[in-house]
């Protein structure tokens, strides 16, 4: 059986807020749809991109992520 330490845990949550930052700058919002995928904005996988940051933040004192601000990125971005 695989045991997670602390430290590999932080380490996976951080590596989770990167990769969710990195989508939701991707991600954007062109005209109401996505600059990415063509969808609807938001996306599907910014919408999942927020939500991991929002958790990551609980997770790490109400910050998202270590260079994030908090807050509704999605609802703010006008790109």
């Amino acid at each position: 059986m695989t045991t997670l330490l602390d430290a590999d845990i932080d380490t996976k949550i951080e590596e989770l807020a990167e990769l969710a930052s990195s989508v939701i700058n991707e991600h954007t919002n062109d005209h109401g749809a996505c600059a990415v995928c063509g969808s609807a904005f938001p996306c599907d996988r910014a919408v999942l991109a927020e939500h991991n940051l929002a958790v990551c933040g609980c997770l790490h004192g109400g910050r998202a992520g270590a260079d994030e601000p908090s807050g509704p990125a999605l609802a703010l971005s006008t790109s």
